[in-house]
């Protein structure tokens, strides 16, 4: 999507393409810059489940699973919440 992005800017606003290829280079080429302290939501099965579905391209699926991790608010736990069995 974001190839398909930039090939849109380019063809209707070149000018604003390359001031955002511009500033998307002049920084974050440090890999150090993405590194992210531990955190034991990190470990969270829970958690893990929702990052596998992301990549899977299942955002929300994903997103609804982000929201039972240990980061979210407490509050009443919801059937959804609830680990799959197997």
């Amino acid at each position: 999507y974001a190839m398909l992005s930039l090939e849109r800017l380019r063809l209707g606003f070149p000018a604003a393409r390359a001031a955002l290829l511009r500033e998307l280079r002049k920084g974050g080429s440090d890999p150090a810059s993405w590194r992210f302290a531990p955190r034991p939501v990190f470990g969270d099965p829970t958690f893990l489940r929702a990052v596998e579905l992301a990549r899977m391209g299942l955002g929300p699926e994903g997103q609804g699973l982000f929201s039972c991790t240990a980061t979210a608010p407490t509050s009443t736990p919801t059937t959804r919440c609830s680990t799959p069995p197997g």
